[in-house]
């Protein structure tokens, strides 16, 4: 009887060892299947224009007397005329 309690408890534990153990699967992502891990700040994709763009700044105070977006949108076609 004590040999086979003793056998019972070596299978169970043999067992419980074996399904502790990860697989070793190399489909598995630690960053996916925890979702406490940590995770990028920011996740975005640009636009496909994005990539051949300028962009271009204005000081609105500098560029005109007036200091509005008003005085600067009356300046754009001459901005388009130069190439801008």
């Amino acid at each position: 009887m004590k040999k086979l309690n003793c056998l019972q408890i070596v299978l169970l534990s043999s067992a419980l060892l074996v399904a502790c153990q990860t697989a070793n699967d190399s489909r598995f992502d630690p960053v996916t299947a925890d979702p406490y891990q940590p995770q990028p700040y920011v996740t975005l994709e640009h636009p496909a224009w994005s990539r051949s763009a300028t962009i271009y700044q204005v000081n609105t105070r500098q560029f005109s007397e007036e200091g509005t977006f008003a005085a600067v949108q009356r300046e754009l076609p001459r901005l388009k005329d130069l190439g801008v």
